[in-house]
């Protein structure tokens, strides 16, 4: 199985797509299986509809299928640090699409869950967990996995600053690794960063897909992995392989402000005078 990797998309009537293009033109020539979308798929869903009417439209223009996660762009933060928004996360999954998913082939296993309902004591969190729980619980013996979360789970080696706002809180990361995929998943596949990275702890490898937009300039965001656009190649069979796809054709767009609107800048174009 092959499955196309994308994340961090930000698109919106306003935005800046060339790179969504030349992506969606690279996974029609990939022609994968699926293609797994890690979640801020719009700008600013959350707060504007036209937003994710606009991201839905470009959905369903997209090569093949397409699986895909809210993020707090398209559903607002939550994830215990802010209370969840229902009515956000209403329109998003009106308007998206399913919050998590289960697709199996063969032995493997791919979950999709919602990261940012982790945290947020909500009704939707426990009932999250409740159809994760059933799920793993039916799985059979040999069974392996893959988890797709918006938001990373464990801390990455050398990233010595604050969990909150990053990572998915702590206690759901450890109940998530320890508790009813403990025995199967062998690959955490996150976004949200806007850095590219891969590691390995104990028996599970955890990979930061970048976005597919923009990065951040290091004057708002430290550097933990590789600050670039692209997407990602992960092929299951005898084992998970994950590639990194840095495509030509690809814009290095720097994000340089976020307040008080998000400023980008080409890094291939020369700054203004």
């Amino acid at each position: 199985m092959r499955i196309a990797l994308i994340s961090d998309s930000h698109l919106a009537p306003r935005a800046d797509e060339r790179n969504w293009h030349t992506s969606a033109a690279a996974v029609r020539m990939l022609d994968p299986d699926v293609t797994v979308h890690l979640g801020d798929v719009t700008m600013d869903g959350a707060r504007r509809r036209e937003d994710l009417a606009h991201a839905a439209e470009r959905l369903r223009a997209w090569p093949g299928t397409i699986e895909l996660l809210p993020g707090n762009h398209d559903m607002g933060d939550a994830c215990g640090e802010r209370p969840l928004d229902h009515a956000a996360l209403g329109r998003c999954i009106e308007a998206l699409g399913s919050d998590h998913w289960h697709v199996q082939a063969g032995r493997w296993n791919l979950f999709g869950i919602n990261a940012q309902l982790l945290g947020s004591r909500t009704t939707a969190e426990a009932e999250q967990w409740r159809w994760l729980e059933a799920a793993a619980a039916g799985l059979p013996p040999g069974a392996r996995s893959v988890l797709f979360s918006h938001r990373p789970l464990a801390r990455a080696p050398g990233d010595g600053g604050a969990r909150l706002g990053r990572y998915a809180p702590l206690a759901a990361a450890r109940r998530l690794l320890d508790g009813p995929l403990a025995a199967s998943v062998e690959m955490v596949v996150s976004g949200h960063v806007h850095q590219a990275l891969s590691w390995t702890a104990g028996r599970v490898q955890h990979v930061w897909v970048p976005s597919c937009s923009f990065i951040f300039s290091d004057s708002l965001q430290a550097q933990v992995g590789a600050k670039l656009v692209g997407i990602g190649l992960l092929t299951l069979d005898s084992s998970a392989r994950y590639q990194l796809l840095c495509l030509p054709g690809l814009h290095t767009i720097e994000a340089v402000a976020l307040r008080p609107r998000l400023q980008l800048r080409d890094l291939a174009e020369p700054a203004a005078a």
